[in-house]
């Protein structure tokens, strides 16, 4: 299966005017309400020339939240089916109304072995004017490396990552084996588009978006100081694996975003699976955590400290459209 990017997220049963402050403050996307009938009051988050990536419902619905991933045209989600039923998993087919909803021409949906719903989907479509974020700042990296990434709660990670890189052809990019299990997998450049974290629970862990300039992360952790100061859930800090320099701060719908810049790009021609100390090189002290974790990840963060580990910034390209 070739699929080509995390493309957009739904939430429902969200406190609209809370994202809305949110992405106004500090997340920096472009907000835009709308009354659709059957789906009640929504909420777009734009991050770039599509319609949305991020789609927001204020009522709940039978699946509060779901995840598009993108494939490159009919004959592939027709592809993308075929091997659906080879693997003995099922999908099921789309209707009118969620396809209008998410602004996309085709989708089938089915759910991952911890109940996540996942929308394979053709032709997102494209904003009908240019990008205005709703403040100042750079942009997004998004375009073929999608929204940015997810990382899920599963109790099984091995049956899990068999689902996504087996039947859906995820590929492994690195794993971190202590304190809990985490493996990190991609479907195009970017370091990784969904990641699996073992422990107790399901749903989302975190979600990661990239900007283009190093400067907005910084803007951006000066109003976490100053406006949800509380709900900080890990401090600036840089990762090990994809050398994100990022925080994350918990959102309104409760799980943590995290705010990044700097991810570095997957060649499959020359990478190399990497089992990694832990997860951050400095930093990314786990505030809004449980204790035993936060302990952890301290002590990791000290490995890297006595061996002096480091990595190159990877600086992100530039499209004339980021502009």
């Amino acid at each position: 299966m070739n699929i080509q990017s995390l493309g957009y997220i739904g939430l429902a049963n969200q406190d609209l005017p809370a994202w809305r402050q949110f992405s106004q403050r500090l997340l920096g996307t472009q907000s835009t309400s709308r009354h659709i009938t059957g789906a009640g009051e929504t909420l777009t988050l734009r991050m770039d020339d599509k319609h949305h990536r991020f789609l927001l419902l204020a009522e709940p619905q039978p699946a509060n939240t779901w995840f598009g991933l993108e494939l490159a045209n009919q004959a592939a989600l027709h592809q993308a089916c075929h091997e659906l039923k080879a693997h003995g998993i099922p999908f099921h087919p789309s209707t009118t109304e969620e396809r209008a909803l998410r602004k996309i021409e085709h989708m089938v949906w089915l759910n991952d072995p911890d109940g996540n719903r996942l929308e394979l989907y053709v032709g997102l479509a494209q904003a009908q004017d240019p990008f205005v974020p709703d403040r100042p700042m750079g942009g997004f990296r998004t375009g073929e490396l999608g929204l940015g990434h997810v990382v899920l709660i599963v109790p099984d990670l091995d049956r899990s990552q068999a689902f996504y890189a087996d039947a859906l052809g995820f590929k492994v990019s690195d794993y971190v084996l202590t304190p809990n299990r985490r493996v990190f997998l991609h479907t195009n450049a970017r370091h990784h588009s969904v990641a699996l974290a073992e422990r107790a629970g399901s749903g989302i862990a975190h979600i990661m978006v990239e900007v283009n300039d190093f400067d907005d992360v910084g803007r951006a952790y000066d109003v976490a100081l100053s406006d949800y100061a509380d709900r900080i859930y890990s401090t600036l800090g840089r990762h090990s694996n994809d050398h994100m320099t990022s925080f994350y701060l918990n959102t309104p719908a409760g799980f943590p975003i995290e705010y990044g810049w700097g991810g570095r790009l997957v060649d499959d021609a020359t990478w190399e699976v990497g089992y990694l100390f832990g997860p951050s090189l400095w930093g990314h002290d786990r505030i809004g955590g449980e204790p035993a974790a936060r302990a952890a990840a301290r002590e990791q963060r000290d490995i890297a400290y006595r061996e002096g580990i480091r990595a190159p910034l990877s600086l992100p390209h530039r499209d004339a459209n980021d502009e």
